[in-house]
């Protein structure tokens, strides 16, 4: 009796780790197109505002390009960036960069020579990079007015992001 009441135990056992494991498992997935875009909570932009995805929810589709300084990519990227950002803002289209950058003097640089028109998140801590399970920079998610990841596109695709500022303009 003994015996079988410990293969119950060890059942009732293995079957709750193996759901922890899988509650686990999509608690750690990285978020893909169709679900609610992860908000980055308490970050600031370079000029010290707090800014919420949640804010433009209803309000504008959302272009966030995550980047480093020292990226190639990144630098051929951004004057597109800014001028899609020039042509599609008053079109209901928000461009949100993060800058990964550990010291807050190196992003303040970059966007002083890019110009950058549009907020930058400042974001030493790399949460957004984890967040979005960041492989290589630059990293843009396209979110829809409704909150929503529309994709995800890994950086560099310069006909891509026109593309994706179009269809967030035309109410994606």
């Amino acid at each position: 009796m003994r015996s079988r009441q410990h293969g119950r135990w060890g059942q009732w056992a293995g079957m709750f780790a193996l759901a922890i494991g899988i509650v686990t498992a999509a608690l750690a997935a990285p978020p893909r197109p169709g679900d609610m875009a992860p908000d980055f909570g308490a970050l600031k932009t370079l000029d010290g505002k707090a800014i919420s995805l949640a804010d433009y929810r209803g309000k504008s589709g959302v272009l966030l390009n995550i980047y480093v300084n020292f990226c190639p990519i990144c630098r051929r990227e951004f004057p597109q960036l800014k001028r899609l950002h020039q042509e599609f803002a008053g079109k209901g289209v928000q461009v949100i960069a993060v800058s990964l950058e550990s010291q807050k003097g190196q992003a303040e640089k970059w966007s002083k020579e890019f110009g950058i028109p549009f907020p930058v998140v400042f974001d030493p801590r790399q949460s957004v990079a984890k967040t979005y399970d960041l492989k290589a920079t630059p990293l843009n998610v396209v979110i829809g007015r409704d909150g929503k990841i529309v994709r995800i596109m890994q950086g560099g695709d310069l006909p891509g992001l026109e593309r994706a500022f179009q269809d967030l303009a035309g109410g994606r």
